[in-house]
């Protein structure tokens, strides 16, 4: 007769209940794997080394500074800060910015001029020189949890409106002898669920100090 309830059961020997139970075992390698499950027709094959790993050398590059999030920064930029005066006459300050968490791309170009002739196939190349290059900069500002790193992103608008070459420091961008931008567009974002961080992303193209001119314009009231 079965009843429609269950009756709870008394364990009388408790030694029987821990030769049940499953025990997780750590094994440390493929052999011992295979010799603890007694798998059979196993072939164990050592993983070859490939001819493409990087060494570690003895020399490693050392860290510029820790970030503000406890991160190791290799690669940084720094702008120099400066008064300007916009078109309209109004006086604006920034101070010096570091961008701790960045990635730049560098790109160039040379000024060829190209002259078809008729009856030649393809054209006639001149050299004239070497072009501008042109700087993309992607970053991320990073402020305290749950604040938005306003007076940072603030600076970075005044920066970028800034109609003067900036100067910048970062030895990756020295490689190439840039130090003096000009930006020419910025980017900056909102991203969802990314209240306390501000991602921005500036194109820029590397000038001589003397070579930007900034023309301002005075209406004249006749």
């Amino acid at each position: 007769m079965s009843l429609p309830f269950n009756i709870p059961v008394i364990i009388q020997d408790p030694v029987d209940v821990g030769r049940n139970l499953i025990v997780p075992t750590v094994v440390s390698s493929a052999t011992q794997l295979a010799r603890r499950f007694r798998l059979q027709h196993v072939e164990i094959v050592q993983p070859q080394k490939s001819d493409f790993l990087i060494p570690n050398g003895d020399a490693q590059d050392p860290q510029l500074y820790l970030s503000t999030l406890g991160t190791k920064v290799l690669v940084d930029l720094t702008f120099a800060g400066q008064t300007y005066k916009n078109e309209l006459g109004m006086e604006y300050t920034y101070p010096n910015i570091t961008l701790e968490t960045v990635l730049l791309s560098v790109n160039q170009t040379k000024n060829i001029v190209k002259t078809a002739i008729q009856g030649r196939k393809g054209t006639v190349k001149e050299y004239i020189s070497m072009g501008d290059y042109t700087v993309s900069i992607n970053a991320i500002i990073t402020g305290a949890n749950g604040a938005y790193p306003k007076q940072d992103v603030q600076d970075i608008i005044n920066m970028c409106q800034c109609p003067e070459a900036i100067t910048v420091t970062s030895w990756y961008l020295n490689m190439f002898s840039i130090n003096s931008i000009v930006i020419d567009s910025y980017d900056i974002n909102q991203d969802e669920g990314q209240y306390s961080r501000q991602a921005i992303s500036l194109n820029a193209s590397s000038d001589e100090q003397s070579n930007l001119r900034f023309s301002q314009y005075t209406n004249i009231t006749p």
